[in-house]
């Protein structure tokens, strides 16, 4: 657990920002979804209607057996994970780092039963889909710890760049696979990401301190998840930490409910803006919490801000919302 000597000064305002707490509290999970709910969260939107129909009576065991990518245990895994970081409030004030963020990442993949040997990323490439048919400007054009988050490879290796380009990008987006595949591509080594998590944690906490409305709060927690995927920092099981775990901490935690957009399998892979995903936060939101108003919660357990900055004026914009993939294939969780 993290304790107060290993936190950053962001973190620390983090921390100082939260009222004090009780069991019964608003801004735990069960406060907006009943445990027998958390499923919907931790099943992709897109699966929703099949799991109820294949398993009315549990529908969140679905991926136990799925026909294509059966992942025996996961429910278990996430349910703990959930009970633990997403339902405990002072689990759900903790501050993240690399370390709180590799605790998440054993807790999903504790109980399966069929589990692939997982670790920090960097000891050769980890591959991942785009998901989309091009990677988004807004990522490409985003820096941390000194290094461009995302390129195409063939940017990377047209004449005369590659030399300008000290130190390396961490991610590179490749189309040379025989199918013409969007892929990206790790390219850091494994002491150094550690020093990228925490280094994006630190900028999130700074980020969503200064924001003073609803969208502009949204689009710091939807460049996080973004970042932490598009990074990859696993061999395996970095969706369900980034999309399944995080989101929802960081929604609660900063006065919002907890939502699963539709197309939130693709929607932090890199081909989205932030303003895009932030407004699909939105519409789902306001879809699924239909009376919320951000104003109404801006005392919930968990939210961020700075020395320097501890009010915000909410205000919210129209939503755009973005529709989920057709396919109802394997999870790729």
């Amino acid at each position: 657990m993290t304790t107060h000597s290993d936190i950053t000064v962001s973190q620390a305002a983090h921390l100082q920002a939260l009222p004090s707490g009780s069991a019964g509290e608003p801004g735990r999970l069960s406060t907006y979804l009943p445990r027998d709910q958390w499923w919907k969260l931790y099943i992709d939107p897109k699966h929703h209607s099949v799991a109820q129909e294949k398993i009315p009576e549990n529908p969140g065991g679905y991926y136990e057996n799925h026909p294509v990518d059966p992942s025996p245990g996961y429910q278990q895994s996430m349910e703990e994970a959930y009970k633990e970081f997403l339902d405990a409030p002072r689990d759900l004030a903790a501050p993240m780092n690399a370390e709180a963020y590799a605790q998440m990442h054993w807790k999903v993949a504790e109980h399966l039963t069929n589990a692939v040997e997982t670790r920090w990323s960097g000891d050769g490439a980890t591959e991942f889909p785009l998901r989309g048919e091009q990677a988004s400007s807004s990522p490409r054009q985003e820096m941390l710890n000194e290094r461009e988050l995302l390129i195409d490879i063939q940017e990377y290796f047209s004449a005369g760049v590659i030399h300008s380009r000290q130190p390396d990008p961490i991610t590179i987006l490749d189309r040379s696979n025989p199918q013409g595949q969007a892929i990206l591509r790790t390219n850091y080594l494994t002491g150094q990401v550690q020093g990228l998590v925490d280094s994006s944690f630190e900028r999130y906490y700074d980020e969503v301190a200064q924001a003073g409305s609803d969208i502009e709060k949204l689009e710091v927690i939807a460049k996080q998840v973004r970042t932490l995927q598009i990074v990859h920092p696993f061999t395996d099981y970095n969706r369900r930490v980034n999309n399944h775990i995080l989101l929802p901490k960081m929604l609660m935690e900063n006065g919002f409910p907890p939502v699963m957009p539709d197309a939130s399998d693709r929607l932090f892979q890199g081909g989205f803006s932030k303003r895009e995903i932030a407004e699909s936060l939105l519409a789902t939101i306001k879809r699924d919490y239909p009376g919320f108003t951000q104003s109404a919660n801006t005392t919930r357990p968990g939210q961020s801000q700075s020395n320097e900055q501890r009010q915000a004026s909410p205000q919210s914009l129209p939503p755009s919302v973005l529709r989920p993939s057709s396919s109802s294939s394997a999870p790729a969780l």
